[in-house]
C-alpha cells in the first residue's frame, strides 16, 4: 500500500498534533494536576466534599536549589466554603504540581474561623469584613513532656495586618531574632533579662530529649497553643474575640 505524500503544511499539522498528543500523555501521567490556585481549590473541594471553595488570601514564594535549573514555587492558600475555612499548600516545579502539608492529616479546616502558620507568619481566616485591625495573643509555656512538668504560661501579643476581608496576618518573629539556636538550649528558660519572641519560645520549650535507645537528640513536641484573636472596628472598639489554636509544628516551619 502506498503511503500518501504529505506537503509541508500537512507535515507541520501532523507534528503539532503529535506534540499535543504527547503533552496530553505527560499531563495524564502526572495525574492531571491543576496549575492555578482556583483549579487547586476545586480539587481540594472535591477531595473534602466542599462546595465553592474560594481563596481569601494567596501567598507565593519562589526558590531554587543550586543543582536545579528551574525554580520551584510554593503556594499557601486560605480559602472559604460557606462558613468553613481551609488552609493548604502546594508546590510547582516544571510540570509537576504537588500538594503538601505541614500537618500529617492534610488540609486544615475549621468552621467560622481558622488559625494557622506558615513561613514565619501566623494567619487567621474568618469573616473579617467589618474589622479594621486585630491583635493575636498566643500563649506558650515550658514543656517537659517526658517528666510531666510545665512552666508558667507566657503570652505573646502580635499585631495584625489585614490582608483581605477574610484574612489577617501576624508576624511572630522579632527583627532582633537570633537564628543561632543551639540544641543545648532546648528545654531551658531564657537568661535573666533576655527578650524572646514566639519562635524563641518554640525553640526553647517544645523540644523533648530522646533516649539513647532512640539515638539521642531532640524531638519537636506536638502541641496546640491557645491563640486569642481580637478584632477591632473603625472606632477602635472590640468587635469580637476568637478563641483559636495554632500547632507548634506550624509555628516551627519557618
Amino acid at each position: 500500500m502506498r503511503v500518501p505524500h504529505l506537503n509541508r503544511k500537512q507535515k507541520i499539522l501532523r507534528n503539532l498534533l503529535l506534540c499535543a498528543l504527547l503533552g496530553f500523555c505527560v499531563y495524564a501521567a502526572l495525574g492531571f494536576p491543576p496549575y492555578t490556585v482556583k483549579g487547586m481549590c476545586r480539587q481540594v473541594a472535591r477531595d473534602y466534599f466542599l462546595e465553592d471553595l474560594e481563596p481569601v488570601y494567596v501567598r507565593q514564594d519562589k526558590f531554587k536549589y543550586a543543582y536545579e535549573g528551574l525554580s520551584r514555587k510554593d503556594t499557601f492558600v486560605l480559602a472559604r466554603s460557606g462558613e468553613t475555612y481551609a488552609a493548604f499548600q502546594f508546590q510547582q516545579h516544571g510540570l509537576q504540581n504537588l500538594r503538601y502539608y505541614v500537618r500529617s492529616y492534610g488540609v486544615e479546616m475549621e468552621n467560622d474561623a481558622l488559625c494557622t502558620a506558615w513561613g514565619g507568619t501566623l494567619y487567621a481566616a474568618g469573616p473579617f469584613a467589618d474589622a479594621v485591625s486585630a491583635t493575636a495573643v498566643v500563649t506558650a509555656r515550658r514543656q517537659y513532656a517526658s517528666l510531666g512538668e510545665a512552666g508558667e504560661p507566657v503570652d505573646f501579643t502580635l499585631k495584625g495586618e489585614k490582608l483581605s476581608d477574610g484574612a489577617f496576618a501576624f508576624s511572630y518573629i522579632s527583627p532582633e531574632h537570633s537564628w543561632y539556636s543551639p540544641t543545648s538550649m532546648h528545654g531551658r528558660d531564657p537568661a535573666p533579662g533576655q527578650e524572646i519572641d514566639l519562635l524563641d519560645a518554640i525553640e526553647l520549650w517544645y523540644w523533648e530529649p530522646l533516649g539513647e535507645e532512640d539515638g539521642g537528640g531532640y524531638s519537636l513536641l506536638h502541641a496546640e497553643l491557645p491563640c486569642a484573636v481580637t478584632l477591632y472596628g473603625a472606632d477602635g472598639g472590640v468587635l469580637d474575640v476568637l478563641e483559636l489554636e495554632v500547632d507548634v509544628y506550624e509555628l516551627n516551619d519557618t
